[in-house]
């Protein structure tokens, strides 16, 4: 029995990689000043080219994973449990997020960044490590917090700063979540309505 959304599933990572394949073809012809043609000895045929990364995991890996990185699993409470472990290996999901707001700091939420992470394996992920994403906007939108995060102010307070400033502060707040094991950041965004 096939599943409506497995299909659609497939149909889209289909589109995508097709979408990211090589573009590149033989330059356009030049005008050359030359009256006489030349003659050149055949071309020795050129190998195959070697598939792109992307594309060699792509083909090593099962429907059901290429489907499951197109998920995204909520941590509930920040953490990691048994029911999480057993989505990521039945149903192979190739992504996480912390849902909550965590005041754990950088040291807690980098324990469970590093605990999912220790899910990746052939038979789940195809070996491809995991995307594991926060809400960390600034101003009322500030998921990670405790020991290790700096207070983020809001977008309206981020854009009375000049660009070089900003850019500065925003370094910080990345390396932040890099340390805590999160390479995925839910910002910024533009909301036009209240939290």
């Amino acid at each position: 029995m096939h599943r409506p959304w497995r299909v659609g599933a497939l149909l889209l990572v289909v589109i995508v990689v097709s979408a990211c394949g090589s573009a590149a073809g033989a330059p356009p012809p030049s005008a050359t000043d030359r009256a006489t043609p030349s003659i050149t000895p055949s071309a020795t045929p050129s190998p195959s080219p070697t598939p792109a990364c992307p594309d060699r995991v792509l083909a090593l890996m099962t429907q059901d994973q290429r489907i499951g990185q197109l998920f995204e699993l909520g941590l509930a409470n920040d953490r990691l449990g048994a029911t999480e472990i057993s989505l990521i290996r039945s149903d192979h999901i190739g992504s996480v997020w912390f849902v909550d707001r965590s005041y754990a700091g950088v040291t807690g939420i980098r324990a469970v960044s590093s605990a999912v992470q220790a899910q990746v394996s052939a038979a789940t992920t195809a070996n491809v490590r995991f995307f594991i994403a926060a809400n960390q906007e600034g101003g009322l939108i500030q998921a990670m917090q405790g020991a290790g995060f700096s207070t983020i102010p809001s977008a309206v307070v981020q854009g009375s700063w000049t660009p070089s400033v900003l850019q500065s502060r925003a370094k910080v707040w990345g390396a932040e979540l890099l340390a805590a094991g999160i390479n995925l950041n839910f910002a910024p965004v533009m909301d036009v309505v209240p939290p």
